[in-house]
């Protein structure tokens, strides 16, 4: 009777050794306890509150161009100028390169703006053509000299498009109004020396770039003119300078 009670023992210690479901349970709870459950769903309500007490991180800011919030612009132009020959009489006086300065302020709406400015000129008399009374119709080509200069302002209306956030086209056109003094002078004796009005009108176009919120860069082309005075005929001056904005 032991010993078949010995073999019945040993048979069901050796069927627990291959069936690991007849081994005794552990003292240790199970992995998904209700304690762990529980610690689970506090670390959930602690990140859900952390959510609900800062929305401005989980929502992204959305940017505005600055073309459509900065209403009002102060922008100044500097420029190198190129004046054509114009006629004085029956004479032609040709011009050296000069300078050319302009201060503008606008009020945008999207695309249009529009404004008014201040600016002045300053160039060089280089050269004085005058008819050859035995041998018209040619002319003395004579070297000159002398200072002109300009004041003048005007109103404009203009078009900003922008490609992007940053880089733009702009162009404007205006008329106004300015004074000019004139000084020609051929082997130091002055030929020419007054002033007098003018009608002013310009044609700007150029490429900018948004520097920051409230300051652009402007590279530009500006065609302008007098119109015809007393005894000059109308003169044009070529442009090519860059210039400077505020925004605000």
């Amino acid at each position: 009777m032991r010993k078949r009670f010995a073999d019945l023992e040993h048979r069901m210690s050796r069927l627990a050794a291959d069936d690991p479901t007849l081994k005794p349970r552990s003292s240790s709870p199970p992995p998904d306890t209700p304690n762990e459950i529980e610690e689970d769903s506090i670390d959930e309500v602690a990140e859900t509150e952390q959510l609900v007490e800062s929305p401005a991180e989980s929502i992204p800011e959305v940017e505005v161009k600055e073309s459509e919030v900065k209403p009002y612009s102060i922008r100044g132009y500097y420029a190198v100028l190129f004046p054509t020959q114009t006629d004085l009489f029956s004479n032609e006086v040709e011009y050296d390169w000069g300078h050319h300065a302009e201060a503008r302020f606008s009020r945008h709406w999207n695309k249009f703006f529009i404004g008014a400015s201040m600016g002045t000129k300053i160039f060089k008399t280089d050269r004085f053509h005058y008819p050859d009374p035995l041998l018209a119709p040619a002319k003395y080509n004579m070297p000159a000299k002398g200072l002109n200069y300009s004041i003048f302002s005007s109103v404009f209306l203009g078009l900003e498009h922008y490609f992007n956030e940053k880089t733009f086209i702009t162009s404007s056109l205006g008329i106004g109004v300015g004074w000019a003094w004139d000084k020609i002078k051929v082997e130091d004796v002055t030929m020419w020396e007054e002033n007098d009005p003018f009608v002013y009108g310009m044609f700007q176009v150029g490429l900018g770039y948004r520097l920051s919120h409230s300051f652009s860069a402007l590279l530009y082309y500006q065609l302008d003119g007098y119109g015809k005075r007393n005894d000059f005929d109308a003169q044009y001056f070529n442009q090519v300078g860059a210039s400077l904005g505020i925004h605000f």
